[in-house]
């Protein structure tokens, strides 16, 4: 089994979306993509940061968030809640909202966590990888990596995986249509309780 070197993979992705912006305010959504954000805000010389995250988050994330200089937003756990939120504070100030799975940028800075992958494999192990699993939460990451991994190697399989508890990508793949949760969220993985992002994610995985 083969691991990613995490700093250097988030740092890319951050960067990817920070650095098409330029040198302006931004707004961010989720919890580790906050935090990445933010340094890779200092390093693009951002103007000032917020990070939206659930009124549930662990405290040890939102602390996170704070020690890399960002001002944290709490909202209801609901994607309707962030984007209601999100939409406020942009209107307010002029801020681009990075969301943490639904923009393009972002998601082809998460698809070089694949590029990782198979460059690691073949020089660490001398293999080729034959398939890739990728939790799947808003589905960004396991578009990016699907799309990456096979622009590289076309035969290579890349399975999304879930919670039981948080099922809606299974049960959208099932029934061909885009579904949120159906009953209780029941899962420890806290950043795999949201649910499928809508067009970018949906249009990437069709």
């Amino acid at each position: 089994m083969c691991s990613v070197n995490s700093v250097r993979t988030y740092r890319r992705w951050a960067r990817s979306s920070v650095g098409s912006s330029g040198p302006r305010r931004q707004l961010q959504g989720g919890d580790r993509h906050g935090e990445w954000l933010r340094l890779a805000g200092r390093v693009e010389v951002l103007t000032a940061s917020c990070a939206l995250q659930p009124s549930n988050a662990p405290s040890v994330k939102q602390k996170a968030v704070r020690g890399y200089g960002a001002e944290v937003m709490l909202c209801e756990p609901t994607n309707e809640a962030r984007e209601k939120a999100a939409n406020e504070v942009v209107k307010a100030t002029g801020a681009r909202f990075v969301h943490p799975s639904n923009d393009p940028d972002v998601m082809s800075g998460q698809g070089t966590v694949a590029l990782e992958l198979l460059e690691q494999a073949k020089k660490e192990y001398g293999v080729e990888l034959d398939a890739i699993l990728v939790p799947i939460g808003g589905a960004g990451l396991c578009s990016g990596v699907a799309m990456a991994a096979k622009s590289v190697q076309p035969g290579i399989k890349v399975f999304a995986v879930e919670p039981t508890g948080a099922a809606d990508a299974y049960n959208s793949f099932k029934k061909r249509e885009l579904l949120g949760h159906t009953g209780p969220v029941n899962t420890v993985a806290d950043g795999l309780r949201t649910t499928l992002g809508k067009d970018v994610d949906h249009e990437a995985a069709s």
